[in-house]
């Protein structure tokens, strides 16, 4: 019996659903599909009892397929069989950027992937479907496996091959990258915010203080003082005066983003899109300020592959 005789078949025995039809997709001997019945979503399974019994869910009618009796369940799209989806289906878990054009679509509604997929049908744009910031998170009162679910379950429905990513964004404690990397993520984006100076309200006294203190400010000095860039074919020159500002405001949160990129390395142990943001922040980023940023970044071994800055 060929596929399309076989889903005709459900179709008419399940006629209270609705299917996507490119959604089908096949492993071993069982059929799998999403269909969507009384305003919900579920995977339903065609096969024999060894391809539908790791499945959680329930009988909802039977066939015949070459003199053989095969059940279809139908299944919620939980994270337990997602799970199992998964490990069939290698080629839906979402995969590094390296530094592709791309779009974070984010879909804060967890219904709207396979709509957002088709926007990058024929163009030249690797989509990071899941994606969520932790302040997000809280809002939605989800976490980083509904995000991950939402958006597998999404892409496995519209049938798609792209590859694509997932961004655990804004996140601000080891605590989040450890779980979003247990949910799969593939990117993640460190945001320092909290440990940016606003030095706009400090006087120039409470600025040297706090500089002083600051025991690699010989170091800065020794790298930085007296250079001169062109940057866009502007000449600038960085005085003591500068260093020690660019220190003061950007030092303690290029510290953590350092440490988070160094837990990450050490738990993930595969390698990963990493993205530092610092664009909700109250001073906007200079050209200097950048150049700081991104020259001390490297210089701790931060191999970030995305700069997010506060512009004017």
């Amino acid at each position: 019996m060929e596929r399309e005789e076989v889903l005709e078949k459900i179709f008419r025995i399940l006629s209270d659903f609705s299917f996507y039809k490119d959604s089908v997709k096949t492993a071993g001997n069982g059929i799998f599909l999403i269909g969507r019945g009384n305003n919900k979503k579920y995977l339903f399974i065609v096969g024999e009892e060894k391809a539908c019994s790791q499945f959680d869910g329930e009988i909802s009618g039977s066939l015949m397929i070459k003199s053989r009796q095969c059940n279809i369940k139908k299944c919620s799209l939980s994270h337990n069989n997602l799970a199992k989806i998964k490990s069939l289906f290698p080629q839906i878990n979402p995969v590094l950027c390296n530094k592709k054009s791309s779009f974070g679509t984010g879909d804060r509604l967890g219904m709207v992937t396979a709509a957002h997929i088709k926007a990058f049908e024929g163009r030249d744009i690797f989509p990071v479907l899941a994606q969520q910031s932790v302040r997000e998170l809280s809002r939605t009162k989800s976490d980083w496996n509904d995000v991950m679910s939402s958006a597998i379950w999404g892409y496995f429905e519209s049938g798609s091959r792209m590859p694509f990513g997932a961004d655990a964004d804004h996140i601000k404690e080891e605590g989040g990258l450890k779980d979003a990397v247990d949910a799969g993520f593939t990117m993640f984006t460190v945001d320092p915010s909290d440990h940016i100076v606003n030095t706009v309200n400090l006087d120039r006294p409470k600025i040297s203080g706090m500089y002083r203190i600051l025991k690699e400010k010989s170091l800065l000095e020794k790298k930085y003082e007296g250079k001169s860039l062109k940057i866009a074919g502007k000449e600038y020159h960085i005085d003591k005066d500068q260093v020690t500002l660019m220190a003061v405001k950007y030092w303690r949160a290029l510290k953590m983003v350092s440490g988070m990129y160094s837990f990450l390395k050490e738990y993930k142990k595969q390698q990963f899109d990493f993205e530092v943001s610092m664009d909700e922040i109250e001073e906007p980023v200079t050209p200097l300020d950048h150049y700081f940023i991104s020259g001390e970044l490297l210089d701790s071994g931060v191999e970030f592959d995305n700069l997010a800055l506060r512009y004017p």
